[in-house]
């Protein structure tokens, strides 16, 4: 009686499927009499949200040496047009959570991310190996600035005119130490390319004054020459 006792331990112990359970790298080998693959994750005590993808499929059958591989979303605190969320996702950069979840950026809008402070250009360039835990945008607004009888358009995310107001001296500033020949050619090119297609004003900007004017310069010399010789570069305007 005890051999056919110990002889039906085997037969059980041997029906059990020998599984591998991987979640995020984190290997957990199990034995299971599950079917499936939901009920041995529910059998290992592996919790799931809605948001984790599972391979194989929740409804595949179990069988012998199988290996299940959990890849659990990221929880991203994100702030948005006034309203604050916890979110779950599988998405690793932050332009593509802000899609998810039907966020659209405008040109001057920032994000800050993990409490960094990224333009739309700078966060589009940048890589992402891992899904942010922080997310907030700033909207840009628009302000007209009427300086000595001209009108002047602005972007800021600044939430008061006077911080908005030392945004753009500081972008101005920044602005008069280039070259006076590169200012002027950079209001030319913004100016008559904006009524051209990209392709098209990029081949005649050659053509403008300013442009050819700042091409044929010393200081279209002197700027790379400082660069290199990593001092301050002397402009002439000439």
């Amino acid at each position: 009686m005890a051999a056919l006792a110990s002889a039906g331990l085997v037969l059980t112990y041997t029906a059990q499927s020998a599984i591998t359970i991987n979640i995020d790298g984190q290997v957990i080998h199990h034995r299971t009499w599950a079917g499936t693959v939901g009920n041995a994750l529910d059998e290992a005590g592996v919790e799931l949200d809605p948001e984790d993808v599972v391979a194989p499929a929740l409804d595949t059958s179990v069988t012998d040496g199988l290996t299940i591989t959990v890849r659990k979303a990221q929880a991203v605190a994100l702030d948005a047009d006034g309203t604050f969320q916890q979110i779950r996702t599988q998405a690793i950069h932050p332009l593509d959570v802000l899609q998810e979840q039907a966020i659209t950026l405008q040109m001057y809008d920032v994000v800050q991310v993990n409490g960094r402070t990224y333009s739309l250009g700078a966060l589009d360039d940048h890589p992402w190996e891992a899904a942010p835990t922080t997310i907030r945008v700033v909207r840009s607004v628009s302000l007209t600035i009427i300086d000595n009888g001209r009108a002047y358009e602005i972007h800021t995310t600044r939430p008061d005119v006077g911080g908005a107001l030392d945004a753009a001296k500081a972008i101005a500033r920044k602005i008069c130490e280039l070259s006076p020949m590169s200012i002027r050619a950079s209001k030319q090119i913004a100016t008559r390319g904006a009524e051209l297609p990209l392709a098209q004003a990029l081949v005649e900007q050659e053509t403008w004054s300013a442009f050819k004017a700042m091409r044929d310069s010393a200081d279209f010399i002197e700027g790379p020459k400082a660069f290199a010789e990593k001092r301050k570069p002397n402009w002439t305007g000439r």
